[in-house]
């Protein structure tokens, strides 16, 4: 259930940003939201959402323009252009979630250490 609310936090928060900011500005935003949380791999799922968001927002701007822009990328890419949005997104949100709880871990045991 964690899980859940993590990755609706951290969609809602990275929607925000990227109306005002460039795209990297996600990477951070899941970075700090992976700060707060206490496993990696929950972390790294969580981060995931990045990838819905990624998506839901490729699918409105491909509905948009009727699949003019998607259907000119599809015959340059060997790959679908929406699912190279969605991966890119998921390993971005996860990987910098993922990195954001080991941050933490690292300074919990450092400080640890230090006592």
């Amino acid at each position: 259930m964690k899980i859940v609310f993590y990755s609706i936090a951290i969609a809602l928060v990275c929607f925000v940003a990227q109306l005002f900011l460039p795209w990297w500005y996600a990477a951070l935003v899941c970075f700090m939201g992976g700060f707060f949380i206490k496993r990696l791999g929950t972390a790294f799922v969580s981060g995931l959402a990045l990838g819905w968001l990624w998506l839901i927002a490729a699918l409105c701007l491909d509905h948009a323009n009727h699949s003019l822009l998607s259907q000119k990328i599809n015959l340059l890419l060997p790959a679908n252009a929406l699912l190279l949005t969605v991966l890119t997104g998921c390993l971005v949100g996860g990987a910098a979630c993922a990195s954001g709880a080991a941050v933490k871990q690292l300074i919990t045991q450092w400080r640890l250490s230090k006592d």
